[in-house]
């Protein structure tokens, strides 16, 4: 496993890329509002949190999966990552890497969130974005210690509901921005198969059961 993957870094000027890059061209209709899919998001999640030590990690994986899936459009948020490796690919290479970072990422959401001690997720508000997203502010309240903002970047295509399209931790810090940063070795190194069979393997690493 490369282990640059593990070290993430941002800048204002990857932020600004990923924004770009995020560009819609027709204006959103919602069918689903972007704060309520948020919610259903952050009540999955919860469902996970509190049944955490049952399922185990694969458990978690099978519940949020769907859920997950159904939030986030990996699909442009895959391809917004790898840039040029991503559009220069085969449709076969493609297929794969974008179910490795759909897969990656439910794992992480699983792997992450490993039990439940009264937190609950606040929706606070939403706020017009860039190039016509609308951003869902929330945070995640817990029983000691600070709130952690997160906001959500959605984008609507028409008679569709929202999907999160950019998550911004503590109000700034983009993941699609993060990940950019991550993966570049990998892509530079051995192009877009080496970045899923990295994915492919974090994402069983990150579900194997403790010992």
């Amino acid at each position: 496993m490369n282990r640059r993957l593990a070290c993430p870094f941002w800048t204002g000027v990857l932020l600004a890329v990923v924004l770009a890059a995020l560009a819609v061209s027709s204006p959103a209709r919602a069918q689903n509002a972007p704060a309520e899919v948020v919610g259903h998001f952050h009540d999955a999640l919860l469902s996970v949190m509190r049944d955490a030590q049952a399922l185990g990690p694969e458990g978690r994986r099978a519940r949020l999966d769907g859920p997950v899936r159904a939030t986030f459009d990996f699909a442009r948020m895959a391809r917004v990552v790898a840039g040029r490796a991503a559009r220069e690919a085969s449709p076969e290479q493609q297929a794969r890497y974008i179910e490795a970072f759909a897969r990656f990422s439910v794992a992480t959401y699983a792997a992450r969130f490993t039990g439940w001690s009264g937190q609950r997720f606040e929706t606070l508000g939403t706020d017009p974005g860039p190039q016509g997203t609308t951003l869902v502010r929330t945070r995640l309240v817990q029983p000691s210690g600070e709130p952690i903002a997160l906001t959500y970047v959605t984008e609507t295509a028409p008679d569709q509901p929202a999907r999160v399209i950019d998550v911004l931790m503590q109000g700034s810090i983009s993941e699609l921005a993060v990940r950019r940063s991550e993966y570049a070795a990998t892509l530079t190194q051995g192009g877009l198969d080496a970045l899923s069979a990295a994915l492919e393997t974090q994402a069983t690493t990150l579900l194997a059961p403790a010992r």
